[in-house]
C-alpha cells in the first residue's frame, strides 16, 4: 500500500511537471509571437501606428476580462459536470448545463457592458 503510495505521488508530480513545462513554452511562445506581431503592425499602420495602438490597447481591457474568467477554470468546472452527468446517466441535467452556461455569459456580458458603455 505504501509502495502504490509513493508511485500515485510520484505520478502526480510528473503531471504537474509537464503541466508546468508546457505552460512556459506556450507563455515564451506567446511573447515571441506578440514581438513578430508589433513590427508588421508599426509598418502598416505608418504614422496612425500610435492611435492605433492607443485603440487596441483600450480594446485589450475588455478582452483580457474574457482571458480572465477562462483562465478562472470556469471551462474547468463545465466540463467536470458534464463529466459527472455523462458518468451518472443524467442526461436531463446535461442537457440543461449548456443554458445555465449561456445564461451566465449573457450576464455576465450584460453586466460589462453597463460597466463599460460607449460614448
Amino acid at each position: 500500500m505504501e509502495k502504490e503510495n509513493e508511485l500515485n505521488a510520484k505520478n502526480s508530480q510528473d503531471t504537474f511537471l509537464k503541466g508546468s513545462a508546457w505552460m512556459t513554452i506556450g507563455s515564451i511562445t506567446s511573447r515571441i509571437l506578440g514581438a513578430l506581431y508589433i513590427i508588421p503592425w508599426y509598418a502598416w499602420m505608418g504614422n496612425y501606428g500610435n492611435i492605433a495602438n492607443a485603440l487596441t490597447a483600450k480594446s485589450y481591457n475588455i478582452y483580457s476580462i474574457f482571458i480572465l474568467i477562462s483562465t478562472a477554470g470556469i471551462p474547468g468546472a463545465i466540463a467536470k459536470q458534464v463529466a459527472k452527468y455523462n458518468a451518472l446517466n443524467e442526461t436531463i441535467k446535461y442537457s440543461e448545463l449548456p443554458n445555465y452556461t449561456l445564461r451566465g455569459f449573457v450576464g455576465s456580458s450584460d453586466v460589462f457592458c453597463r460597466a463599460y458603455p460607449s460614448h
